[in-house]
């Protein structure tokens, strides 16, 4: 898609629309049609004129080129020119044979385009064991339909209301991994973007499994002046082996905790689980919930449940804060009112629909 006759490779899938293209889950890339040369006039006329047949890939599609003369302007296809060295490793073959930007290359071409806050959102989400994906009606009834043959089992998996429909949440491997984001972070110094991305670094705690649990560890973690609560250290997706006891209440040998303070200055071990309504709310998964937490406790861990609707409400917001800060050993002064705006200003970045992020 990306080579003009004599073989000078010269465009690339880019910045948010590789982003987009990564969160997709693969058996939905397999239904797309093939991708019309975004080289040619003719391939960029079939994408604006049919910019539904690209799935959730959307227009513009964002392009790099490494030279000059090769700038078009169209309106479905946006170039970007990239004329410094590229980083060792910034673009692979997709099963679609389609190039575009490897995950921490994706970051770093996005990294001028959104917030640092976006993008920190974005690195959670690639290094996390979730994507977040919604599949258009006609595509969620071909999941649906394949939804137990054995070829579905090794392709990511869609989690499901309590009603059994499909969501928007999935669960997959993680593409990277916190340290190499980090190892990345430490060699990108001068190039466009490497500014925004290490600040974006900063804010991301480990790997978390959802969205919730990722803006939990961001508003929780971010230091004050951020707007956050300042409460680190914590570990996210923290093992635990339980005891002959725990393990008898449990029904297993070890659980992971989503936000794990160790306890400091006379606090208890605090696990904070982040309470989504899309898995807990079965009435088995509350009966599990029960019995981990009772396992938890018998080992003299606490346990306290978060949910989104207590993160977006201020007054309920600081009320579950103050209430993990005493449980965990913190104790912070009261925010003052520029502290407080800040805060008001992370959250609105934080909560927004995840589904949207980098659009």
């Amino acid at each position: 898609h990306h080579v003009r006759r004599g073989g000078a490779m010269h465009e690339f899938i880019c910045g948010v629309s590789a982003f987009r293209l990564l969160r997709t889950p693969p058996q939905v890339l397999a239904l797309y049609p093939p991708l019309p040369d975004i080289s040619t006039r003719v391939g960029k006329l079939a994408i604006a004129r049919n910019p539904e047949a690209l799935g959730g890939l959307g227009i513009p599609i964002h392009v790099l080129v490494t030279q000059r003369k090769y700038l078009r302007y169209s309106s479905s296809v946006k170039m970007h020119l990239w004329s410094q060295e590229l980083p060792l490793g910034s673009f692979f073959e997709n099963d679609l044979k389609i190039t575009l930007s490897s995950p921490l290359f994706t970051l770093l071409t996005m990294a001028p385009h959104v917030s640092v806050t976006h993008l920190a959102m974005a690195m959670y989400e690639l290094c996390g064991s979730f994507s977040v994906y919604r599949p258009a009606p006609e595509t969620q009834a071909h999941l649906d339909a394949m939804r137990n043959t054995r070829l579905s089992r090794n392709m990511w998996q869609q989690v499901r209301d309590a009603h059994g429909n499909g969501t928007s949440l999935w669960k997959r491997p993680p593409l990277i991994t916190v340290h190499e984001l980090q190892h990345y972070a430490e060699h990108i110094n001068g190039l466009r973007g490497s500014k925004q991305f290490r600040q974006a670094v900063q804010m991301v705690t480990g790997q978390t499994a959802s969205p919730l649990e990722a803006q939990a560890s961001m508003l929780l973690g971010a230091s004050r002046r951020l707007g956050g609560a300042g409460l680190a250290p914590f570990e996210n997706n923290h093992l635990v082996r339980l005891g002959r006891k725990a393990r008898r209440l449990a029904g297993r040998q070890h659980c992971y905790c989503d936000l794990f303070f160790p306890g400091c200055k006379g606090g208890r071990a605090l696990d904070v689980e982040c309470h989504g309504h899309l898995v807990h709310d079965s009435a088995e998964q509350g009966g599990l919930d029960a019995n981990r937490t009772l396992a938890l406790q018998s080992m003299g861990i606490d346990v306290i449940f978060l949910t989104y609707e207590q993160l977006v409400d201020e007054e309920r917001r600081h009320v579950a804060i103050d209430h993990i800060a005493r449980r965990a050993g913190f104790r912070p002064r009261p925010k003052t009112e520029t502290l407080m705006q800040k805060e008001r200003a992370l959250c609105k970045e934080l909560f927004i629909d995840w589904e949207t992020l980098g659009s």
